[in-house]
């Protein structure tokens, strides 16, 4: 019975950490180490929210990069700043948060916002790359 008892534990944690590992490799540290490209619309005088996910407890800042960014004359982008899930029972140093950035709509055409993941110290490279291709219609 003992035996079993063990095997039972074992296997429900087996399937815990299966059915719990999409979230988990959503967040981790992998999905802010890569280039991504999202495509977005947005009319004219519109407003369009971006959210970056990010760790700014561990010292890392998401930028617009303006040099490489172009159709900065298209658009108006604002930082808005972090927000935090309040998720139960965790009070964890290295919780994930979302910082918001505004993007409205001035004039049609494409904008390409290149955002970079770093920590703060400016002598750092750049982890990720997220690159937003914003279309701006009439």
């Amino acid at each position: 019975m003992k035996v079993f008892g063990i095997f039972a534990t074992l296997l429900l944690f087996a399937v815990g950490a299966y059915a719990a590992w999409p979230w988990l490799a959503a967040m981790s540290e992998q999905n802010l180490t890569r280039s991504k490209t999202f495509e977005k619309q947005v009319s004219v005088a519109e407003n369009l929210v971006l959210h970056l996910e990010g760790k700014p407890a561990m010292g890392f800042v998401w930028r617009l990069d303006r040099d490489r960014s172009e159709g900065l004359d298209l658009v108006t982008v604002k930082e808005l700043g972090w927000s935090f899930a309040a998720r139960r029972g965790s009070a964890s140093f290295t919780k994930p948060g979302i910082l918001r950035y505004l993007v409205v709509g001035k004039r049609p055409g494409k904008a390409r916002l290149v955002f970079e993941y770093r920590r703060r110290s400016e002598n750092t490279s750049a982890s990720a790359h997220w690159i937003y291709v914003v279309d701006v219609q009439r």
